[in-house]
C-alpha cells in the first residue's frame, strides 16, 4: 500500500482510492486478519468487486455483484492533516438497493474500508494544516479549527505536533470563509491548538470570524492565559460562550508531572476562577483520566467544588465536569500515562458521586474520548443521548495484530448492549494495550 499512502499524502484522494481498489482486487491474498486481507475476504466471500468513480468532485466507491451496483458510498475525509489521525467516513448514496442478506456484509465492508484508509495516514507531524476537523460529540458533529501548535505546556500525550508553529494567516482566513458558509450565524465554531490563547492573533481572528457572520465560539484552552485581567471579558464580548478548560490535576506537583510545566498551576486555577466569576460563560473542566491521576479523581472533584463555591457568580450556570481518557494518538505517544479503565472505574464512580455532592454538573459520556457507560453502575444517567456512527468500530476480542492500531474497539458482546449505538467504545490502541476486560454489557 506504499503507493496509496504516497497519493494520500499528496492530497490525491481519488487516485489513492483507485490504488486501494486495485490492490484489494488484484494483489495476492493477504491474511484475513490484516487490513487489506479483511477487505479481500469480505469481497471474495460474497462475489463482490470494488470500483472507484468520480462524480461532481466526489470520490465514489461502488460495490458490484457482476454488473449490478448493490451499494455506492461517497468517501469523505474529516480529519486534520497534521494534528489527529485521519477520520474517514463512507456516506451511502441513495438509489442503490441491497437485500437484507447483503446488509450485514456491507456494514462490515464499510468498516473494513474506513480502517484501511485510516491506516494510510501517518500520525501527527509536519506543518499544522489549516483545515477544520470534524469530530463526533454530544451535540452531533462539531467543527474544530486549530490555529496554532504553540503551547505553554508540554503534555507528553498531546497529539498536536509541538514544532508545527502557527497556521498560515491567509489560509486561516480562507478556512473561515468556508466555515462561515457552512455553519451560518447560528453555528458554533470551536477554536483550539496547541493552546489558542498562546497565539497573539486570537482576538483578531475572532473579530475576522464575526465579520463573516460567525457569532458563537467555544475555546479549548488550558486556562493559564485567562488569569490576565480583562482577558476573559474581551473573549466574552467577541462571542466566546463556552470554555473547555483542561484540568487534570488539583495540586501543583501533580499538575507539573502531567503538563510538564512547574509554573502555570496557580494561573490555571485563577483563570478558571475568573471564568466562574464572570457568570456569563458555559465553563467545563475537562478531566483526562490518566495513570497519574485516576486514584485522586474524587479529591480533584472536591477541589473543583470548593473553587466553584468560592468564585461562581450567584445565579450563574454551575461548573460542568467532563471525564475522558487518552485518544489513540495520545496512547501511542505516552503509553505509560494510559490507564486500564477497569482499574480506574471505582475511582471514576466515586468522583461522579462527589460531583453530585458538590453541585457540579457531570457531562454525559459523549464523543471520541468519552468513557464507555458500562463503567458506571447507572449507565442510563451518563450514556450519550445521541447515536454515533459505528463504522470505525471493530467488534472483536483480539487487537494484537495490524488492526490494533486503527479505529475503535468493542467486544462482540457489546452488540447486545442497550447503549451500543450511543457509545464509541475505546480506541484500538487501548485494546492493544489493555484488552477489553473493562467493557461489560450492563444487565
Amino acid at each position: 500500500m506504499t503507493d496509496a499512502r504516497a497519493l494520500l499524502a499528496e492530497g490525491r484522494l481519488e487516485d489513492c482510492a483507485r490504488e486501494v481498489a486495485r490492490t484489494v482486487s488484484s494483489a495476492p491474498k493477504r491474511p484475513k486478519g490484516s487490513l487489506v486481507g479483511s477487505v479481500q475476504a469480505l469481497l471474495a466471500e460474497r462475489g463482490w468487486t470494488l470500483g472507484v468513480a468520480a462524480s461532481r468532485g466526489k470520490v465514489v466507491l461502488a460495490v458490484r455483484r457482476g454488473a449490478r451496483v448493490i451499494a455506492a458510498w461517497v468517501l469523505e475525509y474529516r480529519g486534520g492533516d497534521a494534528s489527529v489521525p485521519a477520520l474517514f467516513h463512507l456516506r451511502r448514496l441513495p438509489g442503490t438497493r441491497s437485500s437484507a442478506a447483503d446488509a450485514a456484509g456491507l456494514a462490515a465492508l464499510s468498516t473494513a474500508l474506513c480502517l484501511l484508509f485510516e491506516s494510510l495516514r501517518g500520525r501527527a507531524g509536519g506543518k499544522l494544516a489549516v483545515r477544520a476537523e470534524t469530530h463526533e460529540a454530544g451535540q452531533g458533529l462539531e467543527r474544530i479549527l486549530r490555529i496554532t501548535s504553540a503551547c505553554n505546556h508540554r503534555c507528553p500525550f498531546c497529539f498536536v505536533p509541538a514544532n508545527a508553529g502557527g497556521a498560515d494567516r491567509a489560509e486561516l482566513e480562507r478556512e473561515l470563509d468556508a466555515l462561515a458558509s457552512e455553519l451560518g450565524p447560528g453555528g458554533t465554531l470551536v477554536l483550539s491548538g496547541g493552546e489558542p490563547t498562546a497565539d497573539p492573533r486570537l482576538v483578531e481572528l475572532l473579530v475576522s470570524a464575526r465579520g463573516r457572520g460567525l457569532k458563537r465560539f467555544v475555546l479549548q484552552t488550558n486556562g493559564a492565559a485567562l488569569a490576565r485581567p480583562g482577558f476573559v471579558e474581551s473573549l466574552l464580548a467577541l462571542g466566546v460562550e463556552g470554555f473547555d478548560v483542561s484540568f487534570h490535576a488539583h495540586t501543583p506537583e501533580l499538575h507539573a508531572r502531567i503538563t510538564g510545566s512547574r509554573t502555570t498551576f496557580p494561573k490555571v486555577v485563577e483563570g478558571l476562577g475568573r471564568l466562574l466569576a464572570s457568570g456569563r460563560a458555559r465553563v467545563t473542566a475537562c478531566v483526562l483520566v490518566l495513570a497519574e491521576n485516576h486514584r485522586v479523581l474524587p479529591e480533584l472533584v472536591g477541589f473543583l467544588g470548593r473553587l466553584s463555591r468560592e468564585r461562581l457568580k450567584t445565579g450563574a450556570a454551575p461548573l460542568e465536569v467532563a471525564f475522558s481518557f487518552l485518544n489513540g494518538a495520545g496512547m501511542d505517544a505516552a503509553p505509560e500515562l494510559a490507564v486500564d479503565l477497569k482499574k480506574a472505574a471505582p475511582y471514576l464512580r466515586r468522583a461522579l458521586a462527589r460531583c453530585r455532592k458538590e453541585g457540579l454538573v457531570t457531562q454525559r459520556f459523549t464523543g471520541e474520548t468519552a468513557m464507555p457507560p458500562c463503567l458506571v453502575a447507572d449507565p442510563a444517567a451518563y450514556a450519550g443521548d445521541i447515536e454515533f456512527s459505528q463504522e470505525r468500530v471493530r467488534y472483536a476480542e483480539d487487537f494484537s495484530g495490524e488492526t490494533g492500531g486503527v479505529g475503535r474497539a468493542k467486544r462482540p458482546s457489546c452488540r447486545r448492549c442497550a447503549y451500543d449505538a450511543r457509545c464509541m467504545g475505546v480506541p484500538a490502541e487501548y485494546a492493544r494495550l489493555f484488552g477489553l476486560g473493562a467493557l461489560t454489557c450492563p444487565a
